[in-house]
């Protein structure tokens, strides 16, 4: 994978992805093959070993893998399912764990709302004004930063502490973090 994303070589992802994908499914993929990738990305990224463009250009095959994972699965549709709604606050881009989330949710028969990278706040309280059970999930990367993450806990708690939505938060940024009744930090 370091060589397709350094030479922007498509095919030499595919055929790695592909041939990890067949024998071991996408769930196996993401979690042996993706998340673990990613990690190193970050360090070459830090190092200046590779652009942003580079970085960019693997992120966006994996999307692309993962969005055809999704579309390979038929859409929940029951009134009475669990929803699940996954964002990401303003500002975080990084989404590959989030449709992640997306495409496991739909394997195991949970409904997913995906709404995407840098959601605005208040449009969390819309949808869930509309799915008044929901369940809110987001791993942030980057945004809220370490030393905001405490006040965003502390903003969906005042926001959603009445109601019967619950919010689960991960990344690094919340640890030490203190969970509320309404939030569910985890740090990893």
């Amino acid at each position: 994978l370091k060589m397709s994303m350094i030479h922007y070589d498509e095919v030499l992802y595919r055929k790695v992805v592909d041939g990890y994908t067949a024998k071991h499914g996408l769930d196996q993929t993401v979690l042996d093959v993706f998340l673990p990738f990613l990690s190193q990305i970050g360090v070459l990224w830090l190092t200046n070993a590779i652009c942003p463009a580079q970085e960019h250009f693997l992120s966006n095959l994996m999307r692309q893998s993962l969005h055809a994972g999704q579309e390979s699965l038929p859409p929940i549709d029951a009134d009475d399912a669990e929803v699940i709604v996954l964002y990401l606050p303003e500002r975080e881009i990084h989404d590959i764990s989030l449709l992640f989330l997306h495409y496991l949710c739909t394997k195991y028969g949970l409904r997913s709302i995906f709404l995407g990278a840098s959601v605005p706040f208040e449009d969390l309280l819309k949808v869930a004004s509309q799915f008044p059970e929901a369940r809110f999930v987001a791993y942030c990367t980057a945004h809220p930063s370490s030393s905001n993450a405490q006040d965003y806990v502390n903003k969906v708690d005042r926001q959603f502490s009445d109601s019967s939505n619950k919010f689960f938060l991960g990344g690094a940024m919340f640890d030490g973090k203190e969970s509320t009744d309404s939030v569910k930090l985890a740090s990893d």
